[in-house]
């Protein structure tokens, strides 16, 4: 009876876990642990050398696919292996039952017509799990059509959280003397950027509203700047985060500058036409300065204006009618690298 036990219920059990499960979570794990370092090595690339460029950009989407397909091969093997148990066990429990049968001939009569009914209700719901099985087969049959032709060109998807504007994983290059990337978890929230690496979080910038989103020109001035590089996964992803951050930083600048002005002006006025974007800095003379049409230029105006003179000029202050607010000054500038990079990258710089 124990042989019999062990080669109709364990034997069959443990078959199922290492057949469905085991190999394929390796693989995937393995998959995974090269799709790190691929995505590691193309960060740390540098963009003059082209052809390491584009080496590591081929093996990020042979490695990217491969990970893909292995991805949908472990969730394959997952939901048949739940679709399968189900049957296995009853399957492996009415082997049992047939092994304790045969073993004890005088105990048959034990059983009796409630075993009959038993013994039918067990092999309707065997058949009926067998056909259920057969349908998780076959709708997964197509299950490598959905994967993209170009990996990582899909943008993340919505946060969960409605006080999150925008979320995802991105690479932040060390301040530290040994230049190194880290990837780390940044998010939008409550006018903030915000990054974390385990559970605690760190505050990148404490006010959007005083920073400035444009794309990165090719040269420009560094001087009185605090730079931090970011690097992500694809041009869409650079895209999304830098619209997401140009809408928080118009949003937080319309908000606050509708309830400074009304509070200062006439109530027949229209708000709408006193709104402006202040960006501030440190002048010449050491005192804080502000130039309110500064960030409401366009994008092409504005990279020049900042590339030859970050902050404004005082002629330009004094002009404004509207008064100065003695302010930190942040520029925030957002860009990508070139396309033979493979991925995209953006920098981060405020007056220091």
């Amino acid at each position: 009876l124990i042989e019999q036990t062990y080669w109709s219920l364990v034997k069959n059990l443990n078959d199922l876990c290492n057949r469905y499960f085991h190999d394929v979570q390796n693989h995937f794990v393995r998959v995974n642990r090269s799709l790190d370092e691929a995505l590691a090595k193309s960060a740390s690339v540098s963009k003059s050398k082209e052809q390491e460029c584009f080496e590591a950009q081929n093996e990020l989407t042979s490695v990217g696919t491969c990970f893909a397909h292995s991805s949908l091969d472990y969730i394959y093997q997952m939901n048949l292996m739940h679709a399968t148990k189900k049957y296995k066990i009853t399957e492996a429990f009415l082997s049992y039952i047939r092994a304790c049968e045969t073993y004890f001939h005088q105990g048959y009569d034990l059983f009796g017509d409630e075993w009959s009914k038993t013994k039918d209700t067990l092999n309707d719901q065997l058949t009926r799990f067998k056909n259920e099985e057969r349908q998780v087969e076959k709708k997964m049959q197509d299950r490598h059509a959905i994967v993209p032709k170009e990996i990582f060109e899909h943008p993340p998807g919505m946060p969960l959280d409605p006080e999150i504007v925008v979320e995802g994983y991105l690479f932040k290059r060390s301040s530290k003397a040994i230049k190194t990337w880290h990837r780390r978890w940044f998010m939008v929230r409550d006018n903030k950027f915000l990054y974390c690496h385990r559970e605690s979080f760190t505050v990148m910038e404490s006010d959007l509203r005083l920073c400035l989103v444009r794309p990165l020109p090719a040269s420009f001035d560094r001087r009185n700047l605090r730079i931090s590089l970011l690097f992500s996964d694809s041009e869409s992803l650079c895209l999304g985060w830098i619209k997401a951050l140009q809408r928080t930083i118009e949003s937080a600048l319309h908000d606050c500058s509708i309830s400074e002005v009304s509070a200062s002006l006439p109530l027949e006025r229209d708000p709408q036409k006193n709104c402006f974007s202040i960006v501030t800095a440190k002048g010449k003379t050491g005192k804080e300065n502000c130039n309110p049409n500064y960030a409401n230029s366009s994008s092409s105006s504005s990279s020049s204006s900042i590339a030859a003179s970050p902050f404004g000029s005082q002629r330009q202050t004094r002009q404004t009618a509207l008064p100065t607010f003695p302010i930190l000054c942040q520029s925030l500038s957002l860009g990508k690298r070139q396309m033979h990079s493979g991925t995209d990258s953006f920098h981060m710089f405020a007056p220091g």
